[in-house]
């Protein structure tokens, strides 16, 4: 049980230390249990590829724009995301950029990931449409986020979302 000593002299304004903290701590127990919804997917920007022969590797970079239904307000504190193309996984994000984030709007996640040249191999044959001139290929994003809300909170919310990319958008594969 939580026991709280409090001033009982009034302020000049006339309200008590009480009258401010029990109702905070109220609302802060009441907020920290609340379920929240997962982030939306709007959209990514073109990605970004490097390709590193003497690795045999490719560093993967994108900005995903997601919306946040919830009210939590806070800063992106970390998260990891795993990234499918077909039912392949070819990486994993690791969010280390603090990104602020607004409770009911958009915000931008800049992300980056490297993976393989085998496992980029393995995924492309779950590309589609070669013969139409518009190839592409399907992928999902799905793992977590933690956000920190005030100083107190630290809350993970569920990111899950599929989309197609349309492999003439990549930027970096003809050089």
């Amino acid at each position: 049980m939580l026991f709280l000593q409090l001033s009982t002299g009034k302020s000049p304004t006339g309200i008590t230390m009480r009258q401010i903290l029990i109702p905070a701590i109220i609302i802060s127990l009441l907020a920290g249990g609340c379920a929240l919804q997962p982030l939306q997917y709007v959209a990514h920007s073109p990605l970004k590829v490097a390709v590193s022969l003497q690795n045999q590797e490719a560093t993967i970079a994108t900005n995903i724009s997601l919306y946040n239904p919830n009210r939590l307000t806070g800063k992106v504190q970390s998260g990891q995301l795993e990234v499918l193309l077909g039912p392949s996984s070819v990486g994993n994000i690791v969010l280390d950029t603090t990104v602020r984030v607004k409770g009911r709007s958009a915000f931008i996640l800049p992300v980056q990931f490297t993976t393989t040249g085998a496992q980029l191999l393995n995924a492309s044959k779950y590309a589609k449409g070669f013969f139409s001139g518009n190839a592409y290929i399907p992928y999902t994003v799905k793992g977590d986020i933690f956000i920190r809300s005030m100083l107190v909170y630290r809350k993970r919310i569920d990111v899950v979302y599929s989309d197609s990319l349309l492999l003439k958008d990549i930027q970096g594969l003809r050089q």
